[in-house]
């Protein structure tokens, strides 16, 4: 006999609780259909190992009430034709657009605002949209809350919006929704892009050498001296003499952006680039790079052919600790990113050759977000005057 299926559990998540499987109701990934069955605060905030008898027979008996209650309401959804129902259009946009196209963490973020504005309204008919739906999906948003229980900023709401809005106008671009509809993103006041002066910099690249890790190194390099993002630091291959592929190229002495299929990392917006190598990161990889085992094969490579970490924010929660160590502000690769764009375009760097160097998609892009306006000396630029 196989083991009994599960009937509820915990799920830590902030907004569940204690979440309920209904094996009668299988989802298109081969899984029970889950509902919240109480929150954790009703069993006092027990985990499955402290609960007691009480508890227990308490999660029985509402794991019934709200197995009859889920049930009527999967019926009430089966009522609405399949391709009539919101759920499936946003589907659609998912898996027809999304998912070829972006990164799988892209498609999760995704994947999560529509499954919140779903939430928050219901699997409704194409032609059922109302401007009450707005309302309702922002009150439901401003419910939620981060891991540590702060609620969600006007930005990160802005962002789930935008990912609403973004399937909607795919949509009615492909004629499969009636009207436009576009959600009113939230005023709110942009933060100041921070950059760390040069003195930091160099504070920061002193110690980075001095703890000596090779991963770190090589991770701090490419970031400083590449302005590579951190999934692309994460994702390089570790060589790559076919130019259509990312990797480290020493004979070219570029390093190529590229898709990297086995990861499932796509490049953002579809933007592959070659950086060139400047003198220092030159002669630094080609000591690295050229002296490494045959068994690697990834940039960060752990000596066996695998990765070093799992993911790519794993990189700056790395980092953390350097920044915390100089008494720094920002996330760590990130704001390194930005301090090597400011620094760029303070030395006298062409704008849209930094903003190329940078991957971004438009000079737009460069200066609202990246450029540190504090930290760029004008005194040259202002004496053009005079």
């Amino acid at each position: 006999m196989g083991r009994p299926r599960k009937l509820w559990s915990l799920d830590p998540a902030p907004d569940k609780g204690w979440m309920g499987r209904d094996h009668k109701n299988i989802n298109k990934w081969g899984n029970a259909d889950r509902f919240i069955i109480a929150k954790l605060s009703e069993t006092e905030g027990k985990t499955e190992k402290t609960l007691t008898e009480k508890d227990i027979q308490f999660l029985h008996l509402r794991y019934q009430e709200r197995l009859v209650e889920n049930r009527g309401e999967k019926a009430q959804e089966k009522l609405l034709k399949k391709e009539d129902s919101i759920q499936f259009l946003f589907d659609k946009y998912l898996w027809d657009f999304i998912q070829p196209r972006r990164s799988k963490g892209t498609f999760t973020q995704y994947k999560g605002s529509l499954t919140y504005f779903i939430e928050a309204n219901g699997n409704f008919p194409i032609g059922g949209y109302n401007d009450l739906m707005e309302l309702a999906f922002e009150n439901y948003l401003r419910k939620l809350t981060y891991h540590g229980g702060k609620p969600l900023l006007d930005t990160t709401i802005n962002k789930h919006q935008g990912h609403v809005n973004a399937a909607f106008g795919w949509l009615y671009k492909k004629k499969l929704i009636p009207k436009p509809i576009i959600l009113e993103e939230i005023e709110c006041t942009k933060q100041p892009t921070h950059s760390w002066v040069k003195e930091k910099l160099k504070a920061l690249e002193d110690l980075v050498f001095e703890v000596n890790d090779p991963h770190h190194i090589r991770i701090f390099m490419l970031a400083r001296y590449a302005l590579m993002r951190n999934s692309e630091i994460w994702s390089m291959p570790l060589t790559a003499l076919d130019p259509k592929l990312a990797g480290i190229n020493m004979n070219r002495q570029i390093i190529q952006i590229r898709d990297v299929l086995p990861l499932d990392f796509r490049v953002k917006k579809r933007q592959g680039r070659n950086i060139r190598m400047g003198r220092k990161l030159y002669e630094f990889l080609n000591k690295d790079v050229m002296t490494r085992s045959e068994k690697e094969s990834w940039y960060l490579d752990n000596g066996k052919g695998g990765h070093w970490r799992t993911s790519p924010s794993a990189l700056s929660r790395t980092f953390k600790w350097y920044r915390d160590k100089l008494g720094l502000q920002g996330d760590p690769l990130h704001t390194l990113r930005k301090s090597g764009i400011t620094e760029a375009l303070d030395n006298g760097g062409a704008l849209e050759k930094v903003a190329a160097w940078a991957g971004h998609s438009s000079t737009q892009v460069t200066l609202e977000n990246y450029t540190d306006w504090e930290n760029i000396d004008m005194v040259e630029t202002v004496n053009l005057l005079s």
